[in-house]
């Protein structure tokens, strides 16, 4: 049996909950859409007000899980896991689109201007050509991005869950529970 197919209101709920990490959005996505939808029964769509709030609610969970900039820099650039605490950041990153290509920028920031220098002072004293200098730098950067690539598909890159929902050493995502009172 086919489910029917999600209403306006549901499909515009789900849109301006994506801002929320896509750990939340798998643990809570439903029970909020269905307080959203109890809250406001005649809606067609979320109201800005409200559509407000669940963007600056989400960007504030992204920005609270993520990573101090220090252990972001030492797993960019030095494949050092991060700590227990950020394993369900580790899980989205890794596993989220675009992957390669935050990898990559975060190269190409890094060394993009180290890169520069050199060629174009050697380009200054006659060493190599500017040409050279113009082409290098992309090629440097699909390098980059085609060996990143090539190492997580041999399961070779250690920033790549063994398997789907493993997120390594620090197990799965836990919802933490309130404690239940005794009335």
């Amino acid at each position: 049996m086919a489910l029917p197919p999600p209403d306006r209101f549901e499909r515009s709920a789900r849109r301006w909950l994506r801002a929320y990490p896509p750990r939340w959005r798998r643990a809570r996505a439903d029970e909020a859409v269905a307080l959203l939808a109890d809250l406001a029964p005649d809606a067609r769509r979320v109201d800005l007000r409200t559509a407000l709030g669940l963007v600056r609610g989400g960007w504030s969970t992204r920005r609270r899980t993520r990573p101090p900039l220090r252990t972001y820099l030492a797993f960019r650039f030095r494949d050092r896991l991060p700590g227990p605490e950020h394993s369900g950041w580790l899980e989205d990153d890794v596993t989220g689109r675009w992957f390669h290509a935050r990898v990559a920028l975060a190269q190409i920031l890094l060394f993009g201007p180290v890169f520069g220098l050199v060629a174009s002072g050697m380009a200054a004293i006659g060493w190599v050509s500017w040409d050279a200098v113009l082409f290098g730098f992309p090629v440097m950067v699909l390098g980059e991005v085609v060996r990143a690539a090539r190492r997580t598909l041999r399961h070779e890159d250690p920033r790549r869950p063994a398997a789907a929902g493993d997120v390594g050493r620090f197990g799965p995502y836990q919802p933490l529970d309130p404690p239940q009172r005794d009335a």
